[in-house]
């Protein structure tokens, strides 16, 4: 990497990474039945931090909400394929808490995009 901004993988990678894990998420969902509760969060925070892993210059703070926002993006997207699927997941962490699973992948979803949007800003 020379320190620029360049096409190719380097903006292929951070929005496939979402698209990939949420796939997997959507599939195991799927074929299982369960609830993977920290895919969410990888989703979210696939498409900022590969970014910020594969170039060496710091990332202007548009691009990076960018790839976050697709990221969040992704994870809905994912989510309603779940729904209208009829497969989405009902296990939740705590028995009764509030929200439900859709609380679960709100919070962890805004977790990942803030987590990967900080790591990205100080890479």
């Amino acid at each position: 990497m020379n320190g620029t901004v360049s096409g190719g993988r380097e903006q292929l990678l951070p929005v496939a990474a979402p698209a990939l894990i949420a796939l997997m998420w959507v599939g195991l969902t799927w074929r299982t039945g369960l609830t993977y509760h920290f895919m969410p969060l990888a989703v979210a925070a696939s498409g900022a931090v590969t970014a910020g892993l594969l170039r060496d210059i710091r990332l202007p703070r548009a691009i990076i909400g960018r790839y976050a926002a697709w990221s969040l993006f992704v994870v809905a997207l994912a989510w309603s394929v779940m729904v209208l699927g009829g497969f989405d997941p009902t296990g939740t962490f705590v028995s009764g808490q509030p929200g439900g699973v859709i609380g679960e992948v709100v919070v962890f979803a805004l977790l990942g995009a803030f987590w990967s949007v900080r790591y990205a800003l100080r890479r």
